[in-house]
């Protein structure tokens, strides 16, 4: 079926030494297939309540797609405020840095810091003066498209 032809598309597409990797085959699978943090952050965030469906079953649903998201059985406590600011972080920056940003798939919220910088650096001659590339780039959360939240 079609999801067997995106995990094989998936192994094809790595080298062939990635595709002797286990761990590597097994992301960019995942990745292929949309099974990954980001796409289960979009289910938590993008959860919604239906009329009839039991609240112990919402809660549940909720309470997955975040461990799925999160994975705190995979990193500190640190790591998880690092992931909750970062999506923050993403949603109070303007569209266009947003977009930029998350064109290079930060891993890390001082790695998205430094492309907002990076990008504010090329928008601006000279690069950033007189402020700091959070507050050069905030906008209004109710005015910007697309994180999610």
């Amino acid at each position: 079926g079609l999801s067997t032809d995106l995990r094989a598309a998936a192994y094809r597409a790595l080298s062939n030494e990635a595709a002797l990797d286990y761990q590597e085959v097994k992301e960019a699978i995942l990745d292929t297939l949309d099974i990954n943090p980001e796409a289960f952050r979009h289910r938590f965030r993008g959860k919604e309540y239906h009329q009839g469906v039991r609240p112990r079953a919402l809660a549940q649903e909720l309470k997955d797609a975040c461990r799925r998201w999160l994975q705190p059985d995979r990193c500190s406590k640190e790591d998880l405020i690092d992931q909750m600011v970062m999506e923050q972080f993403l949603h109070v920056i303007s569209s266009r840095g947003r977009m930029w940003v998350m064109r290079h798939r930060p891993a890390s919220l001082d790695e998205a810091v430094q492309r907002l910088e990076d990008f504010l650096a090329a928008e601006t001659p000279g690069g950033v003066t007189g402020s700091s590339p959070a507050k050069a780039s905030v906008t209004n959360p109710r005015n910007s498209a697309g994180t999610g939240a």
